[in-house]
């Protein structure tokens, strides 16, 4: 489980260098060395984000068009692996690496030594394991948002939405989630909000903050908006 955290703390951090190098922002991924349980999100995760927010400010205020760029061209591979790596009960395995990922709504991948498995989520749900399924989408283009974070107050849960904008985590009962993107508004989703039969389509809308000209890059297609 650590070394998969660490691949999307990896993915993420190939994001970030994207965003910055697309904007002339100096910015070099430091390795991670945060001692807990690795799922790919940690303080210095947070940190960065924070750091790349602010310095696209500056550079709005400057007049400057900003881009933001939603996934690096060169990671779509690691990126298509990353969604649902913080479960209790299993996580993706990498190898091989499919083009695309489809699991039906009413089960839940795990594994079980070394194999990927299908579990009907009835029989989790009867152990009071509840998993909530999304797909991230910018509320102007409709495009997935790749690598948005997606965390659970309660369970404590941490994953990134996969090269589809989608993801799956685990809550507990009257938790609540919250999603967060680079330029987009932090969305919160109460338990109430959540469909646990059917994918919740959730969308971002860009930040107050980060207005102007941007050009969001996403999945190998470009849009400009004001």
């Amino acid at each position: 489980m650590k070394a998969k955290g660490h691949n999307i703390c990896d993915t993420l951090k190939a994001i970030r260098k994207q965003i910055a190098d697309a904007n002339g922002i100096d910015y070099s991924p430091e390795e991670c060395h945060f001692t807990g349980e690795c799922k790919g999100t940690c303080p210095k995760c947070e940190q960065d984000v924070r750091y790349l927010e602010h310095e696209l400010r500056l550079r709005l205020k400057a007049g400057k068009a900003i881009k933001v760029a939603g996934v690096a061209l060169g990671i779509i591979a690691l990126a298509a692996s990353i969604t649902s790596c913080s479960t209790q009960k299993g996580y993706y395995n990498s190898t091989p690496l499919l083009s695309k990922k489809v699991i039906p709504i009413r089960f839940q991948e795990y594994t079980s030594k070394d194999s990927i498995l299908l579990k009907d989520k009835e029989s989790f749900r009867k152990k009071g394991v509840l998993f909530v399924q999304g797909h991230i989408i910018d509320e102007n283009t409709k495009e997935p948002i790749v690598g948005a974070f997606i965390t659970a107050k309660l369970s404590g849960k941490k994953t990134a939405a996969d090269i589809d904008g989608n993801f799956t985590i685990e809550v507990e009962p009257k938790d609540t989630i919250t999603i967060k993107f680079i330029g987009m508004q932090d969305r919160i989703i109460k338990h109430s909000e959540m469909n646990f039969e059917k994918l919740n389509v959730i969308t971002l809308t860009e930040s107050g903050g980060l207005t102007g000209e941007i050009v969001v890059i996403k999945k190998r297609h470009n849009h400009k908006r004001k």
